[in-house]
């Protein structure tokens, strides 16, 4: 089998193969299940449970290591049962010990995993040192920006120069991944992080249960403070004649006029009739990545960020007609 993160019950794993395998078991095309021992099953005592029974329900013969076990036996039940519960516990100190590790790294300016940034490398004991040939290049986006190049001429530039952009395996930038770099406050020497201490859960669950570490890190700076801050209100002006010349094919009722009511972010209008949708949305995710002040108000996953342009506009409509 196929090994992941099994601990959404709802959709009882998360494991590929194993959702297909029971699947089968289901439609009754699979009658003898193996597993090699008690912990590949799952690791979670609450989804070890649920298979068991969808095992029961389609009469399946189920077999650990090189014994057939009956699991309507209650000794062998309650053996599989202590032992899953086991397993679990050991996985989730796996996972403890493991993340409050990376947390300590993190606090002593570590980096957390993966790739460096474009222009950081890893330098003495695991900490972030510039890369000096990359720096240059981000000197100069951050200067040519500034002095009124455009992001397209920026991009010109760096393919003739054949510089590799980050996170990617082809070999052309694309103005989505300049518009971050410039946004990015790791290049003033400060990189946020915000950890979740609860297995398979969101962070905005974790933040509700106060299960979030949030740490910053103080890094090498590569740019001015003044030279960033310049730079982030002529991306606010540029993004704002970009999308002045957005034009608008549809006339609707409430644009410009409807608000989010968790973040107040006012709502943007999406039209796809190939997706079939038609939707008043909160762009919060967008805007979030201008927010270099912190000055936004969060706009939660949890809540619902869109509804449905036509039955709104309507019942605005005929709200003011009745009124």
């Amino acid at each position: 089998g196929k090994s992941g993160d099994d601990y959404n019950v709802e959709s009882i794993v998360e494991r590929e193969l194993l959702q297909i395998v029971l699947s089968k078991i289901d439609k009754g095309y699979i009658k003898h299940f193996w597993i090699m021992d008690e912990s590949r099953l799952s690791r979670n005592l609450e989804v070890s449970y649920i298979i068991q029974n969808r095992l029961i329900e389609n009469d399946v013969n189920f077999y650990i290591g090189h014994s057939k076990k009956d699991i309507n036996d209650l000794s062998q039940t309650m053996v599989f049962k202590v032992i899953s519960l086991f397993n679990e516990f050991e996985n989730l100190q796996k996972f403890q010990k493991c993340l409050w590790g990376k947390i300590e790294s993190v606090k002593k300016g570590k980096h957390f995993g993966g790739k460096y940034p474009f222009g950081f490398k890893k330098g003495k004991d695991g900490k972030y040192d510039i890369n000096k040939e990359q720096k240059k290049y981000v000197l100069d986006i951050f200067n040519m920006f500034s002095n009124g190049k455009s992001l397209n001429d920026i991009i010109i530039y760096l393919n003739e120069q054949n510089v590799k952009p980050p996170k990617s395996n082809c070999t052309i930038w694309n103005d989505g991944t300049l518009r971050n770099m410039l946004r990015n406050e790791i290049y003033i020497g400060k990189q946020k992080w915000e950890i979740r201490t609860l297995k398979g859960k969101s962070k905005e669950y974790c933040r509700s249960k106060q299960k979030l570490v949030e740490i910053t890190q103080t890094l090498p700076k590569i740019v001015s403070d003044d030279l960033f801050y310049s730079v982030q209100k002529k991306l606010e002006s540029y993004h704002s004649k970009i999308q002045s010349k957005v034009k608008v094919k549809y006339k609707y009722l409430l644009n410009h006029l409807m608000y989010c009511g968790n973040c107040g972010n006012r709502l943007k209008v999406k039209n796809n009739p190939k997706q079939n949708r038609k939707i008043y949305w909160c762009n919060y995710v967008e805007k979030s990545f201008r927010d270099y002040n912190n000055n936004l108000i969060k706009c939660g996953r949890e809540h619902s960020k869109s509804i449905n342009i036509d039955l709104t506009d309507k019942l605005v409509w005929d709200e003011l007609l009745h009124t």
